[in-house]
């Protein structure tokens, strides 16, 4: 398993043969945010039906719809608990 610091860098990478089985994004970060990450990832036909997962503290409405919207598996808003997260991502994998 591979982290990744920003979006670029993952973008980059997608290109390879060991793209990730799924992707965990914080809306919010400096230089590509979140939903620009979707977007690009989902732009990528090897890459459509990767399980995206989107973490922020600002889980408004509005913001969880558009995730929904772009094509996010889910919506984690912090704080949230490990044990949930495991849970969603073990779901995400099995499915």
């Amino acid at each position: 398993m591979q982290a990744f610091v920003n979006g670029p860098d993952l973008i980059q990478e997608l290109d390879n043969e060991n793209s990730p089985i799924l992707i965990i994004s914080d809306v919010d970060m400096p230089g590509m945010n979140g939903f620009e990450l979707i977007e690009a990832v989902k732009q990528k036909s090897c890459c459509r039906d990767i399980p995206f997962f989107f973490i922020s503290s600002n889980g408004n409405t509005e913001i969880v719809e558009k995730a929904r919207k772009m094509g996010a598996k889910n919506f984690i808003e912090k704080p949230f608990k490990s044990k949930s997260l495991i849970e969603m991502v073990r779901e995400a994998i099995v499915n």
